[in-house]
């Protein structure tokens, strides 16, 4: 028995119907001219489409597709027929394509929209249509809200289009916000993916887009929202179309100005963006160090009073390291056990120098395990478990050793939280920087050098908060200043502490400026500027006087890019910028101290924790069901978002979109379903 359908199709053979109805549907076309939300509403009224805002009208949506689009494209083919009327003709045309994506929460449904109804060849069709292209570009910005990589691959294709109609149109605000906002999630999500390399073509009109963007930022009428779509596309493509940034001085110029916004989400970007940049030129020679007769009043004044450089420490302790690595390979009969023991103390004073030193020397694989049993046999597990972290760091297993220490914090707190710092600097990601403030205070006390170069690992992740930052600013904004407080922190830290001839001060004082300007970049003003350029450039001269020499970091090279073009940078774009002020974000109720209270709880051996607290600053709760108006669930699988998900026969709980989605990740959820169905 045929489905019974809820809509009022147009007749397929009586032609006066069709006329008819299609009359109906020109004169609200007229009605409402300057209501199109009115008239979408009274469109899918007449043709009786469900509701898309509601569960009940998603499920619909599902099973009667086929009719719905059979109906609507009766309308649309009769519009484009039609030479009477143009206007409310064209307008009837856009209402279609808005119809079919109000289906675009769904995940499976707007594939389906997308894919099987030519929705892209019909929307653009209509962009040159002046009563159409304001309602047409709604829509297609609402579908790049939805964030599917294969989506905006497909739409970006159709850039040029969108471009022409933008660069002919400035003066219609509306259409133009929509426009910036189609390119910015379009071409912004394929030139800034790590996951996606975009088609050549998009690749090569890249330049025109970022051109034409600029034109249009500069305009007096440019609105916040049209300033905020270009803030954030410059910081999703900096990195990957860094040459194309590189090459168009007037982009270089507008993220340094930025610098200095009233709002804090611009400031980050504007730093991520410019870090990014310069992250593909980082040098990777010293440069020429400085002799110290011959270096300025300012260097040689600093580094009065400092006993010992770090050249003449270095090789001291690399001459102790060498010398424990020729006994073990030239005595086999001395004692493991002792040189177990003198290894550990050289850990203790200089853990990077001997990881850096076992992995040139390739003593890792013979040297650390052999010292390790010796030690383990007599009874020192906590040494034995300092080399058994090493070897890990000198593997490059990240992963084992926080894994390894966290089983260490357990077993003994004061260890495990020192071992915990050791590997936590080589993640260098937000766990590390959530746990890292809390390690640095509990741990063992550590020699001069380690604890520098902890605070030094720590400091350096203040560019993964900047990017954290970038992602979240919309949610809890309290305790992403916290975060970067605690890296400031840690970053002035080393900066009180270090020797004035450490390799490291230059980048660490470049890290301490970024995180100066996204605090209070507004309030700096040019004497703000002019004092950390010339504490940056006391920090670099200091570093090319030692006998390491100076190796300039990303860092560094962004840093000195705001020094040199701030000025020409706020004359050219700071009226722009001014005028956007700062945006009133919405900031969670808790209390000031919430954010010192919560790491002081963080469970290193829970990683369900750190993933909270990522949910948080991306302003989403874990498990969350909502999407959109409707209330929809999502796949258990693939996180896909839909009315028409499939219960898994097993367990009964599990929800997923289709058999080829389950059959994909079978094998990781078999386990979980055989414990869920064993507990009940």
């Amino acid at each position: 028995m045929a489905r019974k359908t809820h809509l009022k199709a147009l007749p397929a053979n009586d032609v006066g119907a069709d006329l008819e109805v299609f009359a109906q549907l020109i004169g609200l076309s007229r009605k409402h001219s300057s209501q199109p939300e009115e008239l979408v509403l009274q469109v899918s009224r007449l043709l009786g489409i469900p509701d898309c805002n509601t569960s009940r009208g998603l499920k619909q949506c599902h099973a009667e597709l086929d009719t719905i689009s059979s109906t609507l494209d009766k309308v649309y083919v009769r519009t484009r027929l039609f030479s009477v009327a143009s206007e409310s003709a064209d307008r009837l045309a856009a209402v279609v394509i808005a119809i079919y994506g109000r289906m675009r929460f769904d995940n499976i449904l707007r594939k389906r929209v997308f894919y099987e109804t030519h929705f892209l060849e019909k929307a653009t069709s209509l962009l040159h249509s002046p009563s159409a292209r304001e309602i047409v570009m709604k829509t297609l910005s609402e579908m790049t809200h939805c964030k599917d990589t294969k989506i905006s691959t497909d739409l970006s294709r159709f850039a040029p289009t969108i471009l022409d109609c933008l660069e002919s149109n400035l003066d219609h605000l509306k259409f133009v916000e929509k426009a910036v906002c189609v390119l910015a999630h379009s071409i912004g999500e394929l030139c800034g993916s790590d996951d996606v390399s975009p088609d050549p073509e998009i690749v090569q009109i890249f330049p025109r887009v970022l051109r034409t963007l600029l034109s249009v930022v500069r305009l007096p009428t440019c609105t916040s929202v049209i300033f905020g779509h270009f803030v954030g596309f410059c910081s999703q493509t900096s990195l990957h179309q860094a040459s194309v940034f590189l090459a168009t001085p007037d982009s270089l110029d507008f993220l340094v100005a930025c610098s200095r916004s009233s709002d804090i989400r611009t400031r980050v970007f504007s730093q991520r963006s410019l870090i990014d940049l310069y992250s593909t030129l980082e040098s990777n020679q010293a440069e020429q160090t400085i002799p110290l007769a011959s270096a300025p009043a300012s260097v040689r004044q600093a580094l009065q009073g400092v006993s010992e450089s770090e050249d003449t420490k270095f090789k001291k302790e690399y001459a102790a390291f060498m010398q424990l690595g020729n006994t073990f390979l030239t005595e086999p009969q001395h004692s493991h056990l002792d040189l177990g023991r003198q290894l550990v103390d050289q850990i203790l004073c200089n853990e990077g120098l001997v990881r850096e030193c076992l992995a040139k020397t390739g003593l890792c694989r013979d040297m650390l395990p052999a010292c390790e049993a010796a030690l383990r046999s007599s009874g020192a597990d906590v040494k034995a478990d300092m080399l058994h972290l090493q070897g890990l760091l000198c593997g490059k297993k990240w992963e084992e050793a926080s894994q390894f220490s966290r089983r260490c914090i357990k077993r003994n707190p004061t260890e495990g939280f020192f071992y915990y710092v050791l590997a936590a600097g080589g993640q260098m990601g937000i766990r590390s920087i959530l746990f890292a403030d809390k390690a640095l205070r509990k741990c063992r006390p550590m020699s001069y050098t380690i604890r520098n170069s902890c605070h030094y690992l720590v400091s350096c992740a203040s560019h993964g908060i900047i990017v954290t930052m970038a992602h979240g600013l919309s949610g809890c904004v309290r305790e992403l200043h916290g975060l970067m407080d605690k890296a400031a922190a840690n970053t002035r830290d080393f900066l009180a502490t270090a020797q004035p001839d450490h390799t490291h001060l230059p980048v660490m004082t470049a890290y301490s400026s970024f995180l100066d300007f996204i605090s209070k970049g507004h309030t700096l003003g040019e004497g703000g500027f002019k004092s950390a350029e010339e504490r940056f450039s006391l920090a670099c001269d200091l570093a090319r006087c030692s006998p390491l020499g100076f190796l300039p970091d990303k860092a560094c090279l962004a840093l000195e890019q705001i020094f040199t073009r701030m000025p020409n940078g706020w004359e050219k774009w700071g009226p722009a910028i001014s005028k956007h002020l700062a945006r009133q974000y919405r900031v969670p109720p808790i209390e000031d101290d919430a954010l010192t209270a919560w790491m002081e709880n963080l469970d290193p051996l829970s990683e369900s924790d750190s993933e909270s607290f990522y949910f948080r600053i991306r302003g989403v709760n874990p498990g969350e069901e909502r999407y959109g108006p409707a209330q929809l669930r999502c796949c258990a699988m693939c996180n896909t978002a839909s009315v028409k998900l499939k219960q898994c026969a097993g367990c009964g709980k599990t929800r997923y979109c289709n058999d080829a989605c389950q059959k994909k990740h079978w094998k990781v959820y078999r386990e979980e379903c055989k414990a869920s169905r064993a507990t009940e």
